[in-house]
Formats: structure tokens, sequence, C-alpha cells
């Protein structure tokens, strides 16, 4: 049973990226705080703050993914770490996925 985890697949890349693997997920969750960019995925969206570490680790749980590609990102050039996202970078090698 093959479960995919995106983060952050709410815009052009993970739009397409839904687009072509779909049929090859039992099931697929696009965490992002945006609605998706095309509205045909709109029902794999789940709206969430990846900067909570909570929020991440709750999402996490609850899906079970055997499989996350991360996407989110900040796109503004004056990003310094926030607390939320150094935490979820030493969490990820704890998560036993696959």
């Amino acid at each position: 049973m093959r479960r995919l985890l995106l983060t952050g697949a709410s815009g052009f890349i993970g739009t397409n990226l839904l687009a072509s693997w779909k049929g090859r997920y039992e099931a697929i969750l696009n965490l992002d705080s945006r609605p998706p960019f095309d509205a045909t995925y709109q029902s794999f969206w789940h709206k969430a703050d990846l900067l909570v570490p909570e929020e991440w680790t709750r999402q996490v749980a609850d899906f079970q993914p055997t499989e996350v590609i991360h996407l989110a990102a900040r796109t503004d050039m004056s990003f310094i770490w926030p607390p939320g996202l150094i935490w979820m970078k030493q969490q990820l090698p704890r998560l036993a996925i696959g």
C-alpha cells in the first residue's frame, strides 16, 4: 500500500506531479498553506502550516505515508530558519517511512 505525502504541492510543479502520479498510489495528500493551482486537485489538498511542529507531526501520524516529497519552500530572499523548520529538519531522520 503506497501512500504519498507531498508538501507544498499546490503550485505549478506540484499539481503537475499530482497529475502524473495520482494513479500510482492508494492515497496522496498535499499539505500546503494554499489551495492547488489547478482546482482539479482540491480533493488531495489539506491546508497546513508546516512551520508549526505539532501540525507536521500530527499530519504524518494521521496519514502514515510510505513516501514523502518535500516541495514546500519560502520564496522570499530574506529567509531565516524559523524554529518550526529547524525542528522539522531534526525530526525527518526519525520518521519510519519506507
